[in-house]
C-alpha cells in the first residue's frame, strides 16, 4: 500500500527562503497531486525540476512525488529512479533518520516488490523495520504496518517459519482489538501455506469475529477470503466456493475494490478447476486476462500472472498445446517487467517442465525444469518451497522415464519441504508419496511401505 507522503504543508511555512517563483511552482504541484493529475504533473516534471536544489528536504520531497505519480502510473523503473534519487538526498543530508525517509523507503520498496526484485525489497524492508522501530518503538502502528511488508516479502520468497517468527516481535504488544485482529489474520495466512489448517482457520475465525463486533467490513471480507484459500488448501472445495462468493459479492459493494474482486475471482476458478467445472474457471482467467491486457498493458505483473493462470487451466483440461502457448508467451515478456535471471522467469520454466512432460516430452521437460532450478539458485537460492518443487518435478519426471536419478531429486524435495514447511504440509506428502512409488518400482517394498505410511498419515491428519 502507497504511503501518500504530504511534504508540503510544514515546509511551506518557511516561505522566506525559497522564491516566490519557486513557492507558485511548489503550489501547482501539490493542487495537481490533490486531484490526481499525475500524468498532468509529470508532463510538467522537466520544468518543475528546474526548482530542486541539492541542498534542502524539500528537493528531496519533489523528487519522491515524482516516484509517487511514476508508481500509481505504473511505470516502475522511473518511480525506482526518483525513490532512490529521494533518498540519496536525504542521506546527503543526514535526514535519513527521519519518518520522510521512511516513507519513502515503504514506497520504494513496494516498487521492489512490484518489480519482483525481492534481494531489493528484502534489504529495504529490513532497513525499514529497524528504523520505523526507532522511530516509532516497537508498539506503534506504523511499525506493525511496516513489520507487514517485510513479512509479505517473506511469504512471497517461500520463508513461511521466518515471517511467523517476524510476527512474534510484536505478540502481545497492542491493547487495541483492530490491530491484534490484523496480526492474527497475517498468521492465518501464513499457516494456511504452512498447511496448518487448523490453527489457521483458529486464527481467520478469530479476526473475523473482531472485524464484525468493529463493524469493519473491508477487513473482514479480507479475512473472509483467506478463508476461502485456507478451505481451498484442505481440499474442501464447495466450502471454498461459497466464502469466496460470499467475499466476492462483499467487495463489490464496497468502494475502490476491484482489485481484490479480481484476486478473488481467481481463488474461485481454482475451487471450480478443482470440482472439475473447469470451462467455468478458463472463463474467469480468460476475461482477467482481458481486464489486464485493457488496463494494465502486456509488460505487466497483473498480465503476466493471468497469462499463467489460464496456460495452466488448459494443461488441467489437457490442451497441452494451448498451455504450451501461453506459458511461451509469458517467457517473451517475463524479463521486460521482472528484469533478466528472475524468480518469476524460473516459475514459467517451472510450468513450462510440467506441460512438456503432460505431452510425453521428458527431455524436453528436463530441460526446463534444469532452466528452472538455475533461475531460482540466482534469484531467490534453494531454500525455497518454489525450489522444491522443480526438485519434485524432475524427480516425478525421471521416475517416469525410470531413471535411478528420480531418488536424489525427490529425497531432495522432501528434505526442503520438511524444513520449510513441516511434515503436516501437502507437499510433503506429495513427495513421500513419490518417493514410495519409486521403491515400489524397484522392489524395496521396505522403503516403499515406509513412505507410503507417511503419506497415508499426513492425508489422514488433513481431514481430520
Amino acid at each position: 500500500m502507497l504511503k501518500p507522503l504530504v511534504i508540503f504543508s510544514l515546509l511551506l511555512l518557511s516561505v522566506s527562503s525559497f522564491g516566490q517563483d519557486r513557492l507558485s511552482y511548489l503550489k501547482n504541484i501539490e493542487l495537481l497531486l490533490e486531484e490526481e493529475h499525475y500524468e498532468d504533473l509529470l508532463a510538467q516534471k522537466s520544468e518543475l525540476e528546474k526548482h530542486t536544489l541539492e541542498t534542502d528536504t524539500l528537493s528531496a520531497s519533489i523528487y519522491s512525488v515524482f516516484g509517487e505519480c511514476h508508481l500509481i502510473l505504473n511505470d516502475l523503473s522511473e518511480a525506482e529512479f526518483y525513490y532512490v534519487k529521494s533518498l540519496d538526498l536525504l542521506k546527503l543530508l543526514n535526514q535519513n533518520v527521519t519518518g520522510h525517509y521512511s516513507n519513502v523507503l515503504y514506497n520504494l520498496t513496494d516498487v521492489y516488490l512490484a518489480s519482483g526484485k525481492f534481494d531489493n525489497a528484502f534489504s529495504s524492508a529490513k532497513e525499514l523495520v529497524s528504523l520505523d522501530k526507532e522511530l516509532y518503538g516497537s508498539k506503534s502502528p506504523l511499525y506493525l504496518e511496516t513489520l507487514f511488508i517485510y513479512t509479505d516479502i517473506l511469504i512471497e520468497t517461500g520463508q513461511y517459519i521466518q515471517a511467523l517468527k517476524a510476527l512474534k516481535q510484536v505478540d502481545g504488544k497492542f491493547k487495541d482489538d483492530f490491530l491484534n485482529a490484523l496480526i492474527l489474520t497475517k498468521k492465518g495466512d501464513i499457516l494456511t501455506a504452512l498447511g496448518n489448517y487448523e490453527k489457521s482457520v483458529d486464527f481467520l475465525e478469530s479476526s473475523l469475529d473482531t472485524y464484525s463486533q468493529l463493524n469493519d467490513t473491508l477487513s473482514f471480507t479480507l479475512a473472509q477470503a483467506s478463508l476461502g484459500l485456507n478451505y481451498i488448501g484442505q481440499g474442501k472445495y464447495p466450502q471454498a466456493e461459497n466464502v469466496l462468493l460470499q467475499s466476492r459479492k462483499a467487495f463489490e459493494g464496497l468502494p475502490e475494490t476491484e482489485f481484490y474482486v479480481d484476486n478473488v475471482n481467481s481463488n474461485i476458478a481454482l475451487a471450480q478447476m478443482a470440482l472439475g467445472r473447469s470451462n467455468q474457471a478458463i472463463a474467469i482467467y480468460e476475461e482477467l486476462l482481458h481486464k489486464d491486457s485493457a488496463y494494465f498493458g502486456v509488460v505487466h505483473p497483473k498480465y503476466l500472472t493471468s497469462l499463467i493462470n489460464v496456460g495452466m487451466a488448459y494443461n488441467d483440461i489437457d490442451d497441452h498445446n494451448k498451455a504450451e502457448s501461453y506459458m511461451l508467451k509469458a517467457l517473451t515478456i517475463v524479463t521486460d517487467i521482472y528484469g533478466e535471471k528472475s524468480k518469476n522467469e524460473a516459475s514459467i520454466y517451472t510450468n513450462l517442465g510440467i506441460i512438456k512432460r503432460e505431452k510425453g516430452d521428458f527431455d524436453a521437460a528436463l530441460n526446463a525444469f534444469d532452466s528452472a532450478e538455475e533461475l531460482f539458485i540466482n534469484s531467490t537460492g534453494k531454500e525455497t518451497i518454489e525450489f522444491s518443487t522443480v526438485k519434485f518435478n524432475k524427480g516425478v519426471t525421471l521416475l517416469l522415464m525410470d531413471s535411478d536419478l528420480a531418488e536424489k531429486e525427490l529425497i531432495s524435495s522432501l528434505k526442503l519441504r520438511k524444513s520449510l514447511v513441516g511434515i503436516g504440509h501437502p507437499k510433503y506428502a506429495e513427495s513421500t508419496n513419490y518417493l514410495g512409488l519409486y521403491y515400489w518400482k524397484k522392489s524395496d517394498l521396505k522403503n516403499a511401505r515406509k513412505y507410503f505410511e507417511e503419506t497415508f498419515i499426513n492425508f489422514f491428519d488433513q481431514i481430520q
